[in-house]
């Protein structure tokens, strides 16, 4: 499924369909808070063309810690997820010469 697709659709459209419907660990995942916003994450960093590395380079992040925040790790809390959200915007905003 395209990630454009993913967007576009809502966690409920995921957990009714015929491939996530029979799997509960899927439903919990895609159900949680943590779901959504590893799905800002990834929507700002395509927002500021930046491969998963580029993006947990600029975190100061090593690579495999970042892919957890984007595949929604429930076992991360939730704050640590907005850290990393509002230090994505702080850099979009940087490179677009919004002071902060």
């Amino acid at each position: 499924m395209r990630l454009e697709r993913m967007f576009q659709l809502r966690t409920n459209d995921f957990s009714t369909s015929s491939i996530f419907a029979d799997n509960e660990y899927l439903k919990r995942a895609m159900g949680s808070k943590q779901f959504d916003l590893s799905l800002e994450i990834i929507k700002l960093e395509r927002e500021m063309h930046l491969s998963q590395k580029e993006a947990a380079a600029a975190l100061n992040l090593p690579l495999d810690r970042f892919l957890k925040y984007e595949a929604g790790d429930r076992r991360i809390p939730e704050d640590r997820f907005q850290k990393i959200i509002d230090e994505l915007s702080d850099l979009r905003d940087d490179r677009n010469g919004v002071l902060n």
